[in-house]
């Protein structure tokens, strides 16, 4: 007897529920960009540039992005502070590849202040990219190098400008000591519009230096065309008992044109590294590094030891059985 045939198809008993949902972890959103990059309007050759470079972060918070500066050589003296808020002078030596750490939204300014060779005449190209750390996946790494250029060229009319650093090439990242010698250095520049001109530079002698021979003031003079610098130093010694005084100079520079013989008003020099206009070239003496000297019985110690070494010596000359073997070195 045969079976009726089913109507209807009988549920599969291992049917998939396809009415559940499966969740995927959503990735982080990393990204960061450099977004704006300002800096001096124009520099000048020898003269000091500032930068500021805005990174941003349009992620979630990243602790420990990398930023790369890329800085022409011709940029010397250069400095940095991290800006998070409030503002910040340069003034810490710039480390290789500086490290940062951004809240979601937050922002950070990099600070630069550095001085131009005096023999810089394109303009400054400099740039900062910015890496996140290990693993980090920007999602907008076109975002990560902004680029600026600083126009060079000479300010108008005159300007003078000046350094100090210890002469001796012992001291010169030490420091500067009682009794030795510097260098003051000035640069003067003529930016024209003036073509027929002739420059003068006069400078004082500060309280604490002896120039060789000693004269009350230092003078300098010459031709000065309208777009050209002149580059003039003069090395003074430090009197034995200037230490830990603070001896500062400042120099004034005239311009002369088309046979103008009176020095007019003038301008006053201006230190290189420190900012703002007319700063005094200043530096701080140290006293001199003393070698302790022996008291009179570690002096008879050392004759006593000097002696026996030369009649030691002696003797070897004059016995020969006492000297080393052919081959050994002999003091």
């Amino acid at each position: 007897m045969s079976q009726p045939h089913a109507s209807a198809r009988e549920p599969e008993l291992h049917q998939e529920d396809n009415t559940s949902t499966r969740s995927t972890p959503l990735k982080p959103l990393q990204d960061l960009a450099v977004v704006a990059a300002t800096g001096t309007p124009k520099a000048f050759p020898g003269g000091p540039v500032e930068l500021a470079f805005v990174v941003h972060n349009r992620g979630c918070t990243v602790d420990g992005a990398r930023a790369h500066f890329s800085l022409p050589t011709k940029l010397g003296y250069v400095r940095w502070c991290l800006e998070t808020g409030g503002g910040c002078t340069p003034g810490a030596s710039l480390p290789q590849d500086p490290l940062l750490d951004l809240a979601e939204g937050a922002s950070a300014t990099l600070h630069l202040a550095g001085i131009l060779v005096s023999t810089m005449r394109e303009s400054l190209e400099t740039r900062l990219d910015v890496d996140g750390p290990a693993g980090f996946d920007d999602i907008h790494p076109e975002n990560d190098s902004l680029p600026h250029t600083t126009p060079v060229g000479l300010a108008p009319g005159l300007r003078a400008f000046c350094s100090v650093t210890p002469a001796s090439e012992v001291h010169r990242n030490a420091g500067f000591f009682a009794g030795g010698t510097v260098v003051y250095s000035f640069i003067v520049q003529n930016g024209g519009p003036a073509a027929d001109t002739f420059a003068k530079l006069h400078f004082p002698v500060p309280t604490g230096l002896t120039f060789s021979p000693p004269v009350p003031e230092f003078s300098w003079d010459g031709k000065l065309p309208a777009g050209e610098t002149r580059w003039v130093s003069v090395i003074a010694q430090i009197d034995s008992g200037a230490a830990g005084q603070t001896i500062c100079g400042q120099a004034k520079a005239f311009l002369h044109v088309g046979g103008q013989t009176s020095d007019g008003p003038g301008v006053l020099s201006d230190d290189l590294i420190l900012p703002g206009d007319d700063d005094l070239c200043c530096f701080t003496v140290e006293s001199p590094v003393m070698i302790p000297a022996l008291s009179p019985f570690g002096l008879i110690g050392l004759a006593a030891l000097l002696a026996a070494l030369g009649l030691w010596r002696l003797r070897r000359r004059s016995f020969p059985a006492l000297r080393e073997p052919a081959g050994s070195s002999t003091p």
